[in-house]
C-alpha cells in the first residue's frame, strides 16, 4: 500500500480519482489522517468538496492502469517498476527503472514521474 506521502505527491501532480466502492482513501481528522475503504454510504453522504480534501491511494493494479492510459510499457517486479514509451522517445528513451521497498511503491514512483514529465511539457 502507498504511503499517505506518496499518495499526497500523486495528487498534487494532478492524479484524478474516480472514487469506487473498495478504494483506499486517507481524511484529515484534526492533524493527523486517517484511512479507510470507500464504502457506498461514504459516496452517499459525502459532498464533492468533501471527496476533492480526500487523498485516494491507488492499488499496484491501479497505478498500472493509469501509466498504461498514458501509452507507457510497464513491467513491475518485486521492488522494482520498469516503464517504457514507445512513442515518446525524447521523453522515455529507454526503459527507465523506479526501484522502492516494494512493487505498489515502485509504480507509484513511476507514474509520480510520468504526471512531473506531463507537468513540465504543459
Amino acid at each position: 500500500m502507498l504511503d499517505l506521502g506518496l499518495s499526497k505527491k500523486l495528487k498534487d501532480a494532478g492524479l484524478a480519482w474516480e472514487p469506487a466502492l473498495g478504494d483506499l482513501f486517507y481524511y484529515q481528522v484534526g492533524d493527523h489522517w486517517e484511512k479507510d475503504v470507500l464504502a457506498e454510504h461514504d459516496i452517499k453522504e459525502a459532498t464533492h468538496q468533501i471527496i476533492a480534501d480526500w487523498i485516494f491511494v491507488p492499488r499496484l493494479d491501479q497505478l498500472i492502469i493509469h501509466m498504461e492510459e498514458r501509452g507507457y510499457r510497464v513491467e513491475s517486479r518485486h521492488d522494482a517498476c520498469y516503464i517504457f514509451h514507445p512513442n515518446k522517445p525524447h521523453i522515455c528513451p529507454w526503459w527507465q527503472k523506479f526501484l522502492a521497498e516494494n512493487r505498489t511503491n515502485a509504480a507509484g514512483e513511476a507514474l509520480l514521474w510520468i504526471l512531473q514529465q506531463e507537468q513540465a511539457v504543459d
